[in-house]
């Protein structure tokens, strides 16, 4: 009997802390990203875990196609499609302006500064579980 009390501690505890050993839940995460009411190509968006709303772990991230479409991808081991269920914080870079090559017009972002630092930027949404639809809106 001795033997099975620290086992049986154990799974008591396992079944009362919530996530433990059911791995972390992920939302299907979608939508489209704008800039000045527009739909907007070329755009990474991240989405942030937030630890001060209690949410810790990598982020999930995805850049927009020709229609402003984005769908996350969870950045960790093994990757898969979604983001971690909680609070996050969202933030852009232009990747137009980063694979520029040399062209000036193309090198200035097109993301005001705030949408690209995470302690700044006005953005921030709950995941929950399931599919979800996201829209990102880009304001000067």
């Amino acid at each position: 009997m001795m033997t099975l009390r620290p086992a049986l501690r154990f799974w008591i505890i396992l079944a009362i802390v919530p996530g433990c050993g059911s791995g972390s839940r992920f939302g299907d995460v979608e939508g489209v990203v704008r800039l000045h009411g527009a739909p907007v190509s070329g755009i990474r968006v991240s989405f942030l875990p937030d630890p001060l709303q209690g949410n810790d772990g990598r982020p999930s991230s995805a850049v927009t196609d020709e229609g402003g479409h984005y769908r996350l991808s969870y950045d960790g081991e093994p990757p898969r499609d979604g983001a971690l269920v909680g609070w996050h914080r969202v933030v852009f870079r232009d990747a137009q302006a980063e694979n520029a090559r040399g062209d000036p017009r193309l090198a200035v972002s097109r993301v005001p500064r705030a949408y690209a630092d995470p302690s700044a930027t006005p953005l921030k949404f709950e995941v929950k579980p399931g599919q979800q639809t996201i829209d990102l809106d880009i304001q000067p």
